[in-house]
């Protein structure tokens, strides 16, 4: 008799709870909202005062944990955090704060700080939220992982969806640094890639953003001067960068990017050299990202104010900074052309001032809610 073997699919579930965690921001002089309403709100009572640096980070259940803006740390109280002052970042870094949650804990959490033109290299603090009554404390301080880096800091799970890549680029080559935070803590040893342009080591130069997509399948960067922006492949599970793509900018600086959150699109913030003003971009993947092919479907939105930060939001709409006391939003970034929905003060912040920055978080937390067949057995007998 032959024996009969009921053998199961096998499912890998990408994880769309834990977005929660970047449901409070804080940035800018004091400003900042929430998204735990169906609408979200603008917060007033944010002690926190930054230019461009800033990360907040929230409980599974978009509870306010703390925030930073590279050198001081703040309470969900918006007090100053026991031994919470003295972080190497600056609040003049593009992204000078990340906070990550350690994984396989539920109160340790790391803050990753980068200084202005990466001054003081990349560096970590590790935060115990437990201690002084759920208000937290700073344990360690500044344990450098990297010199010679820019200002340039990004984050996204590893392909397990527990550990998490954390990435930094060199600030005169092009060498990029993807540390591994797990259950053990944060290695030392970097995966190092050394793809695309060699960076200088300017104010200009070190500026602007670096993203990771929500899948974790592409990596870009933006850089002010020279201008231009690169799109890479980044591999979530050997943390590798590779195969690069260059959009080249004539005329101006680019500075904001991010990924939509179905992972299609990609948009970049612009500042024209000559003047107050700035185009918005919108690039398409579907044909690949070969820069030939995104130019050909590049859209543009031009302003008459500048524009800088692009950062996702926990209800998958994108958040544009332009240092006012609103942000605008594309509220339908996965749509092409003129179907993304451009509001202009969108998001009111109640009298606060936005800065040019906005907080960083982990991409993942940004992903389309959906279930990927790893594996499976259909049509075998």
């Amino acid at each position: 008799m032959k024996q009969i073997y009921l053998i199961f699919f096998l499912f890998l579930v990408i994880p769309a709870a834990a977005q929660k965690e970047s449901n409070n921001w804080y940035f800018g002089n004091g400003a900042g909202f929430g998204f735990n309403l169906d609408n979200p709100g603008p917060f007033t009572d944010g002690a926190i005062n930054t230019w461009e640096a800033s990360s907040s980070i929230s409980d599974a259940n978009g509870n306010l944990l703390f925030y930073t803006n590279g050198n001081t740390v703040w309470t969900k109280e918006h007090g100053i955090m026991t031994n919470g002052t003295g972080l190497s970042g600056s609040s003049s870094s593009t992204q000078g704060a990340l906070i990550i949650p350690k994984p396989g804990s539920n109160h340790i959490y790391y803050i990753f700080t980068t200084g202005d033109q990466g001054q003081g290299g990349l560096r970590y603090s590790e935060v115990n939220i437990s201690l002084n009554s759920g208000l937290g404390a700073v344990t360690s301080k500044n344990i450098l992982l990297q010199t010679n880096i820019n200002e340039k800091l990004a984050a996204v799970l590893h392909d397990n969806a527990n550990q998490v890549w954390v990435v930094c680029h060199g600030s005169t080559n092009n060498a990029f640094y993807a540390f591994l935070v797990t259950e053990q803590g944060i290695s030392n040893t970097p995966v190092v890639s050394f793809s695309g342009t060699n960076h200088q080591n300017t104010t200009l130069g070190t500026s602007g953003a670096m993203k990771i997509s929500p899948d974790g399948a592409h990596l870009a960067l933006a850089v002010r001067s020279p201008s231009f922006v690169e799109i890479f492949d980044f591999n979530k599970s050997s943390g590798s960068v590779s195969n690069v793509s260059k959009l080249d900018y004539f005329g101006e600086e680019p500075y904001g990017i991010e990924f939509s959150p179905d992972n299609s699109k990609l948009y970049v913030g612009a500042i024209k050299s000559s003047g107050s003003t700035s185009n918005l971009y919108q690039y398409s993947f579907e044909n690949g990202k070969n820069p030939s092919v995104l130019k050909a479907t590049e859209y543009k939105i031009g302003f008459n104010y500048r524009i800088y930060a692009l950062q996702a939001g926990s209800n998958k709409q994108i958040y544009v900074s332009k240092m006012a006391n609103s942000l605008d939003i594309i509220k339908f970034p996965n749509l092409a052309r003129g179907s993304l929905g451009y509001q202009v003060d969108g998001q009111s912040l109640s009298g606060k001032m936005s800065g040019i920055g906005l907080p960083n978080f982990i991409s993942t937390y940004f992903i389309e809610n959906l279930i990927e067949i790893k594996d499976s057995c259909l049509g075998t007998s």
